[in-house]
């Protein structure tokens, strides 16, 4: 029958299971090593890697590892053998078990493509290898399979996606046709010039369909607690100015990040919808599976993680917390990780169609903190903009730009 799925609470469970188990039979295991158990774990498991073939793979590359290259092969095969035990399966063990059953029933995989007319894949960049094994089983030689991807969103390296399977796609369908979309039709040409900033050395350029457009404006603070004040400001200022609540988000890197903003929104009575903490492709599906209609429709702002926010748009966009640590983020160490936080940044600022908002503060409860590294270039391409605009026209355009600088510069007075 029909064996449960996972999710990433109950994932979660099951590895401090497995690491209590571990420590009854003496293995050392501090509390601090867990997320880093959880995230090898992920990764090991969505290369499609078990026991010996992992040990081999990290020996090879040097991979630093929890446990050890051999100590964490054993611990992939308790994990794969608790949820047999439990008669469970997560994400990457269900692909698995949907692989096996393609390779070993050829009459299951003939019958599958002859009722599929045709396989459509959204977020390509977003595939790891034990997906895109998945996909050529479903597939075969010959198919007729239309994929759409960015890689300039790829942003789940951590559930071990990576880009490059963009291009395998072609080596493995050698008759594919690839057709580049690079004109933006969501954001104004100010938005995309600034964003477009953030796209890696070689990547294709961004066209704006949409001249013109507000300057984004960056502002710093000297806390966090100024920080939220003033985005809670920058919201209401919009709303006064007829823009429904619906219209518009913050976005921050972490989910911790969003809880000073929810009691001061609540403070300020702004209406807000909080969307889930977890982000990884399985949970945006059980999301979508999960999703109440009531809630998600009502006129509130959106407050939400930048993976969770990615292929969604707003007319007002706040991206928060635009400081080394948190964008890129202080687990991010090596130069694959850190591009892939520049590309979550890129997904932030164009997220937005009208205007947007990029804030940092100084000072966190426990430490100073420095502006990100990206944010260099994103205010370098601010002031060109500002030097190179006409001067507005208009007494109610110059007064509700006026409005918006008294509001985003006005003295903090927090203690």
């Amino acid at each position: 029958g029909l064996r449960p799925l996972l999710v990433e609470p109950q994932r979660r469970r099951l590895v401090l299971a497995l690491v209590t188990q571990l420590r009854e039979a003496g293995t050392a295991i501090d509390d601090y090593q867990i997320p880093r158990i959880e995230a090898e774990l992920a990764w090991a498991l969505s290369q499609g890697f078990e026991g010996a073939a992992y040990a081999r793979v990290v020996r090879q590359a040097r991979r630093e590892v929890p446990l050890g290259a051999g100590g964490f092969a054993e611990l992939i095969e308790r994990y794969v053998g608790l949820c047999r035990a439990r008669g469970v399966l997560d994400f990457d063990l269900l692909l698995q078990e949907a692989i096996s059953l393609l390779k070993s029933e050829s009459a299951l995989a003939e019958g599958f493509r002859h009722r599929t007319r045709a396989l459509f894949v959204d977020e390509s960049q977003d595939m790891n290898p034990l997906q895109f094994t998945l996909l050529q089983h479903m597939a075969g030689a010959d198919p007729d399979l239309f994929c759409v991807g960015d890689p300039n969103q790829s942003i789940y390296g951590f559930n071990g996606a990576s880009p490059s399977l963009m291009d395998e796609i072609v080596r493995t369908w050698p008759d594919c046709v690839t057709l580049d979309l690079t004109r933006n039709h969501r954001s104004t040409a100010a938005i995309v010039t600034v964003a477009s900033t953030l796209l890696e050395e070689g990547a294709r350029a961004i066209t704006p369909a949409r001249e013109g457009g507000e300057v984004p404006r960056v502002r710093a603070y000297d806390d966090d607690r100024g920080e939220a004040r003033h985005i809670a400001l920058w919201l209401s200022l919009r709303h006064h100015e007829r823009a429904p609540w619906s219209s518009m988000a913050v976005l921050a890197r972490t989910n911790a990040q969003l809880d000073l903003v929810v009691s001061t929104l609540e403070s300020a009575e702004i209406p807000f919808e909080r969307r889930g903490a977890e982000h990884s492709p399985a949970s945006d599906l059980v999301a979508e599976w999960t999703r109440t209609p009531s809630v998600e429709h009502r006129d509130a702002v959106a407050l939400s993680t930048i993976h969770r926010a990615k292929g969604l748009e707003f007319a007002h966009v706040v991206v928060m917390g635009f400081s080394d640590g948190l964008l890129p983020h202080y687990n991010a160490t090596t130069s694959e990780q850190i591009a892939e936080e520049q590309r979550l940044a890129y997904v932030a600022l164009s997220r937005a169609e009208e205007s947007l908002l990029i804030t940092w503060s100084r000072r966190s409860e426990s430490r100073s903190r420095q502006p990100s590294r990206f944010l260099h270039p994103v205010e370098s391409a601010i002031t060109e903009l500002e030097s190179r605009n006409a001067p507005l026209a208009g007494d109610e355009r110059r007064a509700r730009l006026a409005a918006i600088r008294e509001i985003l510069t006005e003295p903090d007075e927090s203690p």
